[in-house]
């Protein structure tokens, strides 16, 4: 099971990541270059990518990404969004 821990524009979560590499979770950390509140459809087509040349079984990122959803439904892999706002307004999005 490989881990991609994507950091997004405005968040970037390294206690996260060294909980993986303490445990010695196979994960790669993605800086997908795209902001959090992104619906952009190329923006999803990016990550896509990034989960794909990565191997990439699941994708995590603190708070949720509209983008980030849409590349993983598209790659079939399940997306864990670390939600640390209430509410979070993004999560009423389709």
């Amino acid at each position: 099971m490989r881990y991609g821990l994507l950091y997004l524009n405005e968040l970037k979560y390294d206690d996260l990541a060294w909980v993986f590499v303490k445990n010695g979770y196979d994960a790669e950390i993605i800086d997908t270059g795209i902001s959090v509140d992104s619906i952009k459809p190329e923006d999803a087509e990016k990550v896509s990518d990034q989960l794909k040349q990565n191997g990439i079984d699941i994708a995590i990122t603190m708070d949720f990404c509209p983008a980030v959803s849409d590349a993983c439904q598209d790659c079939d892999i399940p997306y864990i969004a670390w939600i640390n706002d209430a509410p979070q307004q993004a999560l009423y999005n389709r």
